[in-house]
């Protein structure tokens, strides 16, 4: 076994390591360095979701948003209506009913005390107290999957079958701007906390950051193994959340695109994901006709077991290093964590 294969081994470990011990990197190829370097970045963090509530529905979940004060979601589905919940309580406060079909994409205006709703290709616009409908907005050469309100609520950003996201004036319902790259359907969008930044989530398997301004792809979000149903951003814009046919929500990070969180409980597809206004709740939404509340902890101890199954899955399971074998890895359960 070489020098190198064997260094490789105890990447299982970095997830532990201390500032000090990253010395013996210097004898490492550059590509090497810089993935550990990511994962003991990762490491860093101290904070992990655990599930602390769940609400079990009668049909599929396509959609969901959090409210401004974050005591309740809106849940869109697949009886063509969105419902208003309680989190806490898991009661049922309000039902939107008149779409002709699923309701894959539902958001609160942060300004106002309305919810937006795309079904078909059509955005509906709702005054949530008195239920009734304000506006329709019509657009795209197919169906509206998703839709996103600006922080300022001037805007609205929608993604397509037609493979397109696009941005579009809250008021008049003119069209502003397209962004175009993802290969397959665009199924989720959404706007970063200030505005500046689009996320949209593929058919593709992959989810993408754009400049609102410009139009133009920033960085590519890779990881999930089936589409990307869902996106989301922290309320700091510093994390980006996806939810996938491959049953799982990953959690990255929004500067570097690396890959920081798994999330596993749903027993089929998440369509659906969102972050509570401060940060600390995570709603995911399943075929299975499941919400999933996720609680935000400080067990570091679970963090760490988390990056080193992320550094197994690096260098072992995605094959970036093939002679590696996972046998090989040895771990040493009783290291503690400093």
């Amino acid at each position: 076994m070489s020098t190198l294969t064997k260094k490789l081994l105890l990447l299982p470990l970095l997830a532990y390591i201390i500032p000090g011990s990253l010395s013996c990197m210097e004898s490492l190829p550059q590509d090497i360095r810089r993935y550990i370097t990511s994962l003991y970045l990762d490491a860093t963090l101290s904070y992990d979701f655990e599930i602390f509530n769940s609400i079990q529905a009668q049909w599929i979940i396509r959609s969901v948003a959090f409210s401004p004060d974050g005591r309740t979601v809106l849940i869109g589905s697949n009886d063509k209506s969105a419902h208003l919940y309680n989190i806490y309580t898991k009661k049922q406060l309000k039902k939107l009913t008149g779409a002709f079909d699923f309701v894959l994409s539902v958001a609160f205006n942060p300004v106002g005390k309305t919810v937006l709703t795309g079904s078909g290709n059509t955005i509906h616009l709702w005054d949530l107290s008195t239920e009734k409908l304000l506006q329709k907005f019509t657009g795209g050469t197919k169906d509206v999957t998703s839709v996103a309100c600006s922080p300022d609520g001037k805007t609205a950003l929608t993604g397509s079958f037609d493979r397109t996201a696009r941005l579009w004036d809250s008021s008049s319902g003119n069209l502003l701007k397209e962004f175009k790259g993802h290969t397959d359907s665009v199924f989720s969008v959404a706007f970063s906390p200030d505005g500046k930044t689009a996320l949209t989530g593929s058919l593709d398997t992959t989810a993408c950051l754009w400049d609102v301004s410009t139009g133009h792809l920033q960085r590519v979000l890779k990881g999930h193994t089936d589409p990307v149903f869902f996106v989301a951003f922290s309320p700091d814009g510093k994390t980006a959340l996806t939810g996938s046919l491959d049953t799982t929500a990953r959690l990255f990070d929004t500067a570097t695109g690396t890959f920081l969180k798994e999330l596993i409980g749903h027993e089929g597809p998440i369509f659906c994901a969102a972050f509570s206004p401060d940060g600390d709740i995570i709603a995911t939404g399943s075929s299975d006709k499941k919400i999933l509340f996720w609680k935000r902890s400080f067990n570091s101890v679970t963090w760490a077991e988390t990056r080193q199954k992320s550094a197994l899955e690096l260098f072992i399971t995605m094959g970036l290093y093939k002679t590696i074998h996972a046998e090989d890895c040895f771990i040493n359960k009783d290291k503690k964590i400093p």
